[in-house]
């Protein structure tokens, strides 16, 4: 399972080659969403209430979309954002964003 917020927060930080080299018979899931440059406040904090959708922060999406595409996956995407922000939204202004900024993205990268 590859997911792009822990990609960009984590330690490890591979490049998008070493995404795109892997054997895609190992990626059976992906999580997109988007962050700011920089960790805001704790990472916990960061983690818990400021992930942002695809295209809506500074993380190279369309770049990880095509790596983690690169690698032979064909899907399920997900969404995962977990943010003070999209809380407030409505059931269905949730649904239609989230829809909106992905299939954004992965047009943009496939």
């Amino acid at each position: 399972m590859l997911d792009l917020w822990h990609m960009a927060r984590g330690g490890s930080r591979p490049g998008f080659g070493d995404i795109a080299s892997l054997p895609g018979r190992y990626v059976f899931a992906v999580e997109l969403d988007d962050a700011d440059a920089d960790v805001v406040g704790s990472l916990l904090e960061d983690t818990l209430h400021r992930r942002r959708l695809c295209g809506e922060g500074s993380q190279d999406v369309t770049g990880f979309i095509r790596a983690v595409s690169r690698a032979g996956f064909a899907g399920p995407w997900g969404v995962e954002i977990l943010s003070d922000d999209f809380r407030r939204l409505s059931l269905p202004d949730q649904v239609t964003r989230s829809y909106e900024t992905t299939a954004a993205a992965l047009r943009r990268a496939l």
